[in-house]
């Protein structure tokens, strides 16, 4: 199995379990515990894409880039962002 299949398919059980949290969050015992491993695992799966194929070298490559990398590489600098934004709320 390549990594490419590995990488989404991790990032399919992460959007799963993320839309599980959000079904709890309500119950703040099930919410916050699903929700800081989602974005944990999240971050992890970043830095394991980083260190398997150099992603950072090429995504700071932005005017060679195809337009959608660089709307992915933005969306997901964003979203690591606002991890850091909803941890200290």
């Amino acid at each position: 199995m390549s990594t490419a299949v590995l990488f989404q398919i991790q990032s399919t059980l992460i959007v799963i379990l993320m839309t599980v949290g959000i079904y709890y969050r309500k119950n703040r015992k099930k919410h916050i515990p699903i929700m800081v491993w989602t974005m944990i695992w999240d971050v992890l799966l970043i830095l394991q894409i980083e260190l398997s194929r150099g992603a950072i070298k090429k995504a700071s490559r932005v005017e060679v880039n195809p337009m959608i990398l660089n709307i992915h590489v933005s969306l997901a600098l964003l979203t690591v962002i606002f991890y850091g934004a909803m941890i200290y709320t």
